[in-house]
């Protein structure tokens, strides 16, 4: 399955992606925070045998951004 979770390093968007993470599954996330984000994935790696995380550093409010993906 194929998940995409947006706000993944904080809160309610970093807690699904950690549900999300199981094997089988390619979890897509996005952040304005790149330090938060790249810590977050860093830890999972780590803690986890969970490796299937693909992120992107970009603020998903800015119109521009999003238009270029």
């Amino acid at each position: 399955m194929n998940i995409v979770v947006t706000g993944a390093s904080k809160g309610i968007g970093k807690a699904i992606a950690e549900k999300f993470s199981i094997p089988g599954n390619q979890v897509f996330i996005c952040d304005r925070d790149e330090k938060l984000l790249s810590q977050f994935v860093d830890k999972m790696n780590e803690d986890t045998s969970y490796t299937g995380f693909k992120y992107v550093v970009a603020d998903l409010s800015n119109k521009e951004i999003v238009l270029d993906f």
